[in-house]
């Protein structure tokens, strides 16, 4: 897909209609003509990016989904069989009808909107996102730089590629009151249940969607959203057991960090922090008389790996670890904060998952040996690799070699280089689209 030479166009407008867009689009005054003809440019040309029809962006990005729907717990629950064409919900996710879904693709495709679950949080996102930009709030203070002000700045709800998510923008609108405060509805007893209390947490079992709400409040959790809320999908029956299913929330009585909170879903394995990050077995060293309770034994019950982790194995065990990581890369995850850090393991981790090197140490994604050993088996693990490898010619050119598409991610001089784009392009010629204007103008 190419896009229109804005700069160009609009070089042939007069002063005055230049001067109308910049007031439109929030342009400081202070600029130069040329200045705000480049500013304009950028955004449109990032504010319609992506424009699609569903039967195109399947057409284009099937073959990435395939593997990871199928990785999907939240997708293959109510989805058994593997679509034929492109899931209702990402076209239901886009509230301009076509205009975001290739931005949607490409976020869920690189983990910025981590399941299928949170396309609803995702639509919710966007509409927020619409809403500052109709009433020209993509301002200061809000935003810093006229590229927050265009949606490819964000990947996303959570972030990824070195890119925030659009949850960043939001809480920070949220923070300044550009929206409207909905009333909140008192939660009362006979809709939450105190599960468990001591001197360092209070836990929490929600009963209806507004005690979930009320008490995942300040989260990024899909149970604790205001729309497009699923914490009916998490209390439904549990087919395998014929129980409802329950989810827990722990609140810390002396927080780490400002709105430290965390959420416990044991039958699809859901460790979550504030965040919606996935702190895995992590919440039993936070609260170690967890152990004590219950709460181990559901942990086996529904995910042997970590009872074994917590149990009998030490996360800290170089032998125990290894084992585990070469069958589950994944599982590197439960590793300590040491052994994260151990390049052995990690390698080990990383050649059976790709995406394992998101859970590796900041040290060891900056590593040019495991980097190479992880994007050679998922090209798109590139996606967590250091800002410095995303330059580094060696490791991208397995990268695009393994997804050429990835040369959308890659540094800006590595998509100017006529022999990274060449192996990107024979692997997927969509590719050519991320190259530079010259590259594309002479792409052999």
């Amino acid at each position: 897909m190419s896009y229109p030479d804005y700069y160009s166009i609009l070089s042939e407008y007069p002063i005055s209609d230049i001067s109308t867009l910049g007031k439109f689009f929030n342009i400081s005054n202070d600029l130069s003509l040329a200045e705000t003809l480049h500013t304009i440019s950028h955004v449109l040309s990032t504010s319609f990016r992506g424009e699609m029809s569903p039967e195109d962006a399947w057409k284009k990005y099937k073959d990435k989904l395939f593997p990871r729907l199928k990785d999907d717990k939240t997708f293959t629950r109510d989805h058994p069989d593997t679509p034929e064409s492109l899931p209702k919900e990402f076209i239901d996710a886009d509230p301009k009808q076509g205009k975001n879904i290739e931005w949607i693709l490409t976020s869920y495709l690189d983990k910025g909107i981590r399941s299928f679950e949170d396309l609803g949080r995702t639509k919710e996102a966007l509409g927020q996102f619409q809403s500052l930009t109709n009433r020209k709030l993509l301002t200061e203070p809000l935003i810093t730089s006229i590229n927050e002000a265009g949606l490819p700045y964000y990947c996303g709800i959570v972030g990824c590629n070195g890119k925030p998510g659009l949850s960043d923008l939001v809480e920070r609108a949220e923070k300044q009151g550009l929206f409207k405060k909905q009333k909140e509805r008192e939660v009362k007893e006979d809709e939450f249940i105190k599960y468990y209390e001591d001197e360092d947490v209070l836990v929490i079992i929600p009963l209806t969607e507004n005690a979930s709400c009320k008490y995942g409040k300040g989260t990024r959790w899909c149970t604790a959203a205001k729309k497009e809320n699923m914490f009916d999908e998490y209390t439904k029956i549990d087919p395998e057991t014929g129980e409802k299913q329950r989810l827990y929330i722990l609140i810390p009585k002396n927080p780490k960090h400002p709105g430290e909170k965390y959420q416990v879903h044991f039958e699809s394995k859901s460790y979550m922090n504030e965040k919606d990050e996935n702190v895995s077995i992590r919440i039993f060293e936070r609260f170690p008389k967890l152990k004590e309770t219950d709460f181990l034994q559901m942990v086996e019950q529904y995910d042997q790996g970590a009872y074994d982790f917590i149990k009998f194995g030490n996360n800290n065990d170089e032998k125990f670890v290894k084992v585990v990581v070469a069958k589950d890369g994944f599982a590197l995850k439960y590793a300590s904060k040491r052994l994260r850090n151990d390049p052995e393991i990690v390698k080990i981790a990383v050649a059976e998952k790709g995406w394992a090197l998101t859970d590796a140490s900041k040290r060891l994604r900056n590593d040019p040996e495991i980097v190479k050993i992880a994007v050679a088996q998922n090209g798109r693990a590139l996606a967590y690799a250091s800002n410095g490898l995303k330059d580094n010619r060696d490791v991208v050119k397995i990268a695009v070699a393994q997804d050429g598409t990835i040369l959308e991610y890659v540094s800006e001089r590595l998509r100017n280089d006529p022999d990274v784009v060449k192996i990107a392009v024979a692997q997927n010629g969509e590719a050519l689209q991320y190259a530079s204007k010259r590259l594309q103008d002479k792409p052999s």
